[in-house]
């Protein structure tokens, strides 16, 4: 996975020239992603008091052949005047979701761990996963978002440079193009 592709994994934000309409509920999703011969799909899950994100990559190019599943989860605080989304991640687990990924995790000892089993993800929270260090458990990232009228859909923050997240002054300004659609 590219440094890109897991910035946007571990950091989700965005920006609205409004409030939000309402208190943001329930799951969220993309549309299938495409690209270089593998695929991803991106849930978000707000429940009352914590958010949830999975990330589903596919080892084909439309969605179709489930490889793994990477997902951070935590308590979330949702500002509808300011659209200020702040979390903290609690967990962080990666899942393999076939024999052939589980093979090649076990055979590069992915995250330090050498018993990945299909269907079980593990705690990665702080581990060195194929060269990206994880986060640690209790993470806090500092985000925004905004609501789209036209389809209820939600879009998060831009990773930058100089807003990655990590501090409430290194909030994202703008947003992905990206859009999370209600499922």
């Amino acid at each position: 996975m590219d440094k890109k592709t897991w910035r946007n994994a571990l950091l989700f934000c965005a920006l609205a020239p409004w409030p939000l309409k309402a208190e943001i509920r329930g799951l969220y999703g993309t549309n299938c992603l495409e690209g270089h011969g593998v695929s991803a799909i991106k849930d978000l899950l707000f429940r009352e008091q914590t958010m949830e994100t999975v990330q589903t990559i596919y080892s084909d190019a439309h969605c179709e052949v489930p490889a793994y599943d990477f997902s951070f989860s935590g308590p979330y605080d949702l500002d509808t005047l300011s659209r200020f989304l702040n979390y903290a991640y609690t967990s962080i687990k990666l899942g393999a979701l076939s024999e052939e990924t589980v093979a090649k995790f076990n055979q590069e000892a992915l995250c330090g761990i050498t018993d990945w089993q299909i269907n079980q993800a593990r705690e990665v929270s702080g581990l060195n996963c194929g060269g990206q260090i994880i986060p640690e458990k209790g993470t806090r990232a500092f985000d925004i978002i905004r609501e789209r009228a036209t389809d209820d859909s939600v879009q998060l923050g831009l990773i930058g440079e100089t807003t990655d997240g990590l501090s409430p002054e290194k909030r994202p300004k703008e947003f992905e193009e990206l859009s999370y659609y209600p499922k």
